[in-house]
C-alpha cells in the first residue's frame, strides 16, 4: 500500500493535526487543547489553555500560582513559566505585553494553583529543561 502507514492511512507529511494552531496568531486549535504536560508525578494541576485576552480575564482566579504561556498546543510549545502572587494580574500583564509586540511570542495563558508558586515554577522549568533538553525560550535569558 504506497503512500500509506501501518493502519492503513494516508501520510501526508504536510497535513496538520486535529486542533493544530496554523499560524502564530492563530488560536483556533486552543479551543480543545489540553494542558500543557511540563511536570511529573502530578504535582500541579494545570488548567487548558486560555487565549490572551482581556474578556477571558474572569477565568482566571486572584490567587497565587504558576503559570506557563504557551505559543501552541504541543508540550515543547511552552515559551515561558513563572511563578504569580496573583495570577489575575500576571494574566493582565501578558495580555498587555503580547499585545504590544509586532510579533507575539505566546497567545494562550495555562496556571496551577501552588501555595509557593515561585518555588514551584523554578522546580517546573528544571523539570522542562530535563524533558526537552532546553529551559522555555523566555526563561532562557538569551
Amino acid at each position: 500500500m504506497a503512500g500509506f502507514g501501518k493502519r492503513g492511512l494516508d501520510q501526508n507529511a504536510g497535513a496538520l493535526r486535529r486542533g493544530e494552531v496554523r499560524k502564530p496568531g492563530d488560536t483556533t486549535g486552543l479551543r480543545n487543547a489540553v494542558p500543557p504536560r511540563i511536570q511529573t508525578g502530578g504535582t500541579l494541576r494545570w488548567s487548558t489553555a486560555i487565549k490572551l485576552d482581556r474578556a477571558n480575564c474572569r477565568q482566571i482566579p486572584n490567587i497565587p500560582g504558576v503559570y506557563a504561556l504557551v505559543a501552541g498546543i504541543h508540550d515543547e510549545d511552552v515559551v515561558y513559566i513563572a511563578g504569580a502572587k496573583n495570577l489575575q494580574d500576571e494574566f493582565l500583564d501578558e495580555v498587555r505585553t503580547q499585545s504590544e509586540l509586532d510579533i507575539p511570542r505566546a497567545n494562550a495563558f495555562c496556571y496551577a494553583v501552588a501555595n509557593s508558586p515561585y518555588e514551584q515554577a523554578d522546580k517546573e522549568i528544571q523539570i522542562f529543561r530535563r524533558r526537552f533538553g532546553k529551559k522555555p525560550r523566555l526563561n532562557s535569558g538569551f
